[in-house]
């Protein structure tokens, strides 16, 4: 059976159930018709292609290099990923947030007009 690049969402919640009951992932990627690579990509989301490159050495002790790692995620229509860069909130911050929603919750149309929203500090 050649095997899929892509794993369609309908057929992940399969793939989780069979991991979940503890099925080796080989014998799920089998099954499927997936590369391991995919799977592995979809089940850690967060993971660099050098961090899932340490991994398939680890599975299955072929060394394969960062790049080939990549172009297979490409492949499969699987890109990296950028988290957002924010600074979190501190309960003080969702403290005063709060306090100004419930402030000018009963604000009017012509209310809001008279403001001027900015992103200038």
């Amino acid at each position: 059976m050649s095997q899929q690049r892509d794993l369609p969402e309908s057929m992940a919640w399969r793939v989780i159930g069979k991991l979940e009951s503890g099925q080796t992932q080989r014998s799920v990627t089998d099954a499927v018709g997936v590369a391991r690579s995919v799977l592995t990509a979809r089940r850690n989301r967060i993971e660099n292609a050098t961090q899932l490159q340490r991994q398939l050495l680890l599975a299955t002790g072929r060394r394969v290099s960062s790049q080939t790692v990549r172009n297979r995620l490409h492949e499969g229509w699987l890109y990296a990923r950028r988290r957002m860069v924010c600074i979190p909130l501190t309960p003080r911050h969702r403290a005063t947030r709060r306090r100004w929603a419930a402030e000018h919750r009963d604000w009017e149309q012509n209310d809001w007009s008279q403001v001027l929203f900015t992103d200038e500090s």
